[in-house]
């Protein structure tokens, strides 16, 4: 079983652009993705549109996928309690062979996911996304889509970062 923990802040395609390059790039679909996320509403409206890509994009090209969301209590990393809550959480999240997304949220939690990546023996990656597209995606959210697959960009792409 391969897993996806992913990092997210307020554009959710690049989780969905990171899991269809696993299942793309490596033959495997994860079985589960695992969301880690800060406590903030334009955080909670990506992770909402995140849910809708999965099942009305990502499902019926991959199957349904288990979806687990790890929120650390404040809306940013300020403290060195607040990093450990977010290392305490993710303990047990991450193994050998998993993937690990740092594209979205906070510097802090990429550079903490990234590092417990490194631990468990996982691979980290980062899918990019052109500002345009990341700004075009912002306004979709902002004033409403009717589809969510609008959400995904047609530009991005994954890197693996390898680090050891």
């Amino acid at each position: 079983m391969v897993r996806l923990v992913a990092s997210l802040g307020t554009s959710p395609g690049g989780i969905a652009e990171s899991f269809s390059y696993i299942a793309n790039t490596y033959k495997t679909v994860p079985s589960e993705v695992v969301v880690v996320a800060t406590s903030s509403p334009k955080v909670d409206r990506a992770y909402n549109a995140l849910l809708e890509i999965f099942s009305k994009c990502v499902r019926p090209r991959f199957g349904t996928v288990s979806i687990e969301r790890v929120n650390i209590s404040s809306d940013d990393i300020y403290s060195s309690e607040d990093l450990w809550e977010l290392m305490e959480k993710v303990k047990g999240k991450i193994g050998r062979g998993d993937f690990v997304d740092v594209t979205g949220g906070r510097k802090v939690m990429s550079i903490a996911l990234a590092l417990a990546a490194m631990r468990a023996g996982a691979r980290v990656i980062t899918t990019v996304i052109p500002q345009e597209e990341y700004s075009r995606v912002q306004a979709l959210l902002e004033k409403g889509y009717s589809d969510p697959c609008e959400l995904l960009s047609k530009q991005s792409r994954t890197i693996e970062l390898y680090l050891e």
